[in-house]
């Protein structure tokens, strides 16, 4: 790589830290201002915005330079094209999957309010619910473990973790899904609401490690 694309990709993480201390909708210094900031010249800064603009990370109009809505967004796709370029990266991603559900159900013990926390109870109510396909449990599953991560308050660490969750449910599309799976999991649902009503971090935790070492099906 030349010390040009090098330098580039210098001033793309620092725009990316910067961007990460910013909120939607928020405006990015100008580019003369980002050069002198960072010691190089306007034609880096451009290229670098450029790609971010690509990422979908920022938004450039005629009036400036923007923080995306929905910059996490930008998660999704390249997800998606590592499992499609080689499938033993499933396994990866199962691994990190397993890594973000328990970051998440830690966050959740500490921050989730009581309005978060009947959510989550509705979620494992409609997961219950008798009669339903293999696919409709499924997603009601997504639907819990999403609504998990929004207890944890961290949005890109949610949108993530669903990310991950699509990835790997379209690959392992062809599994069964057996009813002792479905029954357990609605247990050890519960078994993770009452830890994090309890406010008991350890225990939210095994629960979560019951679910994957237990229940998961990968999905």
């Amino acid at each position: 790589m030349s010390s040009k694309g090098c330098l580039t990709d210098t001033v793309i993480q620092k725009l990316e830290n910067m961007i990460a201390d910013m909120n939607p909708g928020d405006r990015l210094p100008t580019e003369s201002t980002l050069a002198e900031q960072f010691a190089v010249g306007r034609s880096t800064i451009r290229e670098s915005l450029k790609v971010l603009s690509y990422n979908k990370r920022i938004v450039r109009t005629n009036e400036g330079t923007f923080v995306a809505e929905s910059s996490a967004d930008h998660l999704v796709d390249p997800l998606n094209f590592i499992v499609n370029m080689d499938v033993g990266n499933v396994l990866e991603l199962i691994e990190l999957r397993e890594m973000l559900e328990l970051l998440v159900v830690r966050m959740a013990v500490r921050r989730a309010s009581e309005e978060d926390i009947t959510a989550l109870e509705k979620c494992d109510w409609m997961f219950r619910e008798p009669g339903l396909d293999r696919d409709e449990r499924r997603q009601r599953d997504f639907a819990f473990h999403n609504q998990l991560a929004k207890c944890g308050g961290n949005a890109i660490v949610g949108q993530l973790l669903n990310a991950v969750r699509q990835v790997i449910a379209k690959q392992m599309e062809e599994d069964p899904l057996p009813e002792p799976v479905n029954a357990a999991g609605g247990v050890l649902h519960e078994k993770i609401i009452s830890a994090i009503r309890e406010r008991d971090e350890s225990e939210a935790v095994r629960a979560m490690e019951e679910y994957l070492l237990v229940v998961d099906y990968n999905a």
